[in-house]
């Protein structure tokens, strides 16, 4: 008789459980979306080709991301590949650029992707003072101190991408 009321006491549980896991789900949904949100501004992308060998197309891009901020990228697919492709899309990790992804850009290319490097905020073409670790860095104190700014985001392996 124990093992049925403890699953009738579940199931019963089970309907409050549920509509408190997704008020709690809105309310962190909410709450990311709030701090994530900027003014929207046009995407104004620019494109112009990007010299490389006779066995790809590639593009250096910029689009603009907010208001004063430019993100530029790198987009690369075979010569050969005249029809739609899937895209993947890279993001380097702290310290590095969107230019060091480009031999697994071309290794992926030959097997039929097409492919995008962006530049990490604070990083690439995206310092504006100093060096790269400077400014990211600095970014991060600031961040620390004033509780305003988005810097850091994790991989789904937990690995820092900038």
């Amino acid at each position: 008789m124990g093992p049925i009321l403890i699953a009738a006491a579940l199931l019963a549980a089970w309907p409050v459980s549920a509509v408190a896991q997704t008020a709690d789900a809105a309310r962190i949904r909410s709450a990311f979306l709030d701090l994530i949100d900027r003014p929207r501004v046009e995407l104004a992308a620019e494109s112009r080709p990007r010299p490389d060998s006779g066995f790809y197309v590639a593009e250096d891009f910029t689009f603009a991301s907010e208001a004063g901020e430019r993100v530029p990228g790198i987009f690369l697919k075979s010569a050969s590949a005249k029809d739609r492709r899937p895209v993947v899309i890279f993001l380097h990790g702290t310290g590095a650029r969107k230019d060091g992804q480009l031999g697994l850009m071309r290794t992926l290319a030959d097997r039929g992707f097409a492919t995008v490097s962006i530049d990490a905020r604070h990083h690439g073409g995206r310092i504006t003072t100093g060096t790269e670790l400077d400014q990211y860095f600095n970014a991060m104190l600031q961040t620390y101190r004033t509780g305003k700014g988005i810097l850091i985001c994790m991989t789904p392996s937990g690995t820092s991408c900038g």
